[in-house]
C-alpha cells in the first residue's frame, strides 16, 4: 500500500492546538488520528546535538526507563527551546488521550489537568513534575522517544514550517489561502507532515495542514 496524501483548510483560531483537535474530531476521509502536533511557538528550534547525545547514551544503558539520567534534568531542559517544544507536545498528547477515556488513569501531575498547559512557565511545569517522580520518569521516556524521530522525516509529528521555509516557499511571510491552491502540487516539496498559517490581508484567517499516512 502507498501513502494518502491529504490537504486540509482550517478556520483559524489563536488556540492552534485546538483547532488540530476540532480537525481530528470532524474529519473522516484520512486516519490523523496517531499525529501529534509541535508548538507553533518553537517553530525553527534546533535541538542540541550534545544534549540529543547524552540521552541516547543515557538510554543506552536503561537509565531513561527509570527516570535516572546521568544529568540534571531541571537544570538542562530550561535552556533548550526544541525540547520544550517536545515537552509541550508530550503533555498536550497525553492530555488528549487520557480524557478519551474516563477510565484511563491520569498519569501527569493533576495540576496539568485543571490549567492549560499552554499558559504555564518552564518553570511551574518543572516544579509540577519534579513533585511526581512516575509522571517525571515518563516524561524523560517519551522525550528520549521523540528525539529518535527525525524531524521532518516520519509520520507521527507534524511540524510548523519556520519563518525562513514559510518564505522560501511562498515569497511571503503572510501567505493567502489563494496563493496556497495555486501552489498545492508543490506542498509535498516541503516536509511530509507540516503546518502553517494562511492571511487575508495581514489578519490569519486559515490554517494550512499538509502531510501523507499509510504504509
Amino acid at each position: 500500500m502507498g501513502k494518502d496524501s491529504w490537504i486540509y483548510y482550517a478556520p483559524y483560531q489563536d488556540n492552534i492546538y485546538q483547532a488540530f483537535i476540532d480537525l481530528k474530531r470532524a474529519e473522516t476521509i484520512v486516519d490523523i488520528e496517531s499525529l501529534s502536533l509541535f508548538p507553533q511557538r518553537y517553530a525553527g528550534c534546533t535541538l542540541d546535538e550534545h544534549l540529543v547525545e547524552r540521552f541516547y547514551e543515557a538510554d543506552k544503558r536503561y537509565h531513561i526507563s527509570f527516570g535516572e539520567l546521568p544529568f540534571d534534568l531541571a537544570a538542562e531542559l530550561p535552556q533548550h527551546d526544541a525540547i520544550w517544544g517536545y515537552v509541550q507536545m508530550y503533555i498536550e498528547m497525553t492530555i488528549q488521550w487520557e480524557q478519551t477515556d474516563p477510565q484511563q488513569p491520569r498519569s501527569l501531575p493533576p495540576q496539568l489537568y485543571a490549567i492549560s498547559p499552554i499558559t504555564l512557565s518552564r518553570e511551574e511545569i518543572l516544579a509540577y513534575f519534579s513533585q511526581h517522580v512516575s509522571a517525571q520518569r515518563q516524561l524523560i521516556f517519551w522525550i528520549s522517544i521523540f528525539l529518535y524521530q527525525a524531524p521532518f522525516n516520519d509520520q507521527t509529528v507534524i511540524w510548523p514550517l519556520s519563518a525562513e521555509q514559510i518564505l522560501e516557499f511562498f515569497g511571503t511571510s503572510t501567505p493567502t489561502k489563494e496563493l496556497a491552491r495555486s501552489l498545492e502540487n508543490r506542498l509535498w516539496d516541503l516536509p511530509l507532515c507540516w503546518y502553517t498559517i494562511l492571511y487575508d490581508g495581514d489578519r490569519p484567517s486559515e490554517i494550512l495542514f499538509v502531510g501523507a499516512s499509510g504504509d
